[in-house]
């Protein structure tokens, strides 16, 4: 109510999507500003960026998932993954989350997931690891249904 009182001509359209969907429509002008992961060697270039926050990232599996406590990415590399990522950023994803670790991942077992509820759906009823901000895993709706794992790979910081 107080946004209305003080922008009463703004029109809003709110996205629940990753950065995978939001990077195209940024370029195309149908969407002004995101919040978001800044990914890919292009975007810092082609966007106006402002820094909010370092976070940390996990990969989570479901609650009570049969690897639930694994203790190594490669012990998850028979696994089918729910991952987000631009076109530009598949690189970065894959040396972040896997090649820096010497994991080699068929990545046949990737499903690239564009929103919050997918990348859900897929961790809850088809047993898929995901590996996304550790915030998402500790708040609704996906606080209790899912697990972060305590892995011996260590992954940066993002922002």
């Amino acid at each position: 109510q107080a946004f209305r009182e003080r922008m009463p001509e703004v029109r809003l359209e709110l996205f629940e999507s990753l950065m995978a969907v939001a990077q195209p429509l940024l370029r195309d002008g149908s969407m002004d500003f995101a919040i978001g992961p800044l990914h890919g060697a292009q975007a810092a270039q082609e966007f106006a960026c402002e820094k909010l926050l370092d976070y940390d990232t996990a990969v989570l599996v479901r609650q009570g998932h049969p690897l639930a406590g694994c203790g190594s990415i490669h012990e998850l590399l028979e696994q089918d993954w729910a991952l987000n990522y631009t076109g530009d950023g598949h690189d970065a994803l894959m040396r972040e989350l896997f090649w820096r670790h010497g994991a080699l991942i068929d990545e046949r077992r990737i499903v690239r997931a564009h929103s919050v509820a997918i990348l859900q759906t897929l961790v809850e009823q088809a047993d898929m690891c995901t590996w996304v901000p550790a915030i998402i895993g500790a708040a609704p709706p996906l606080l209790g249904r899912v697990v972060p794992l305590v892995l011996r790979e260590t992954f940066e910081p993002r922002r």
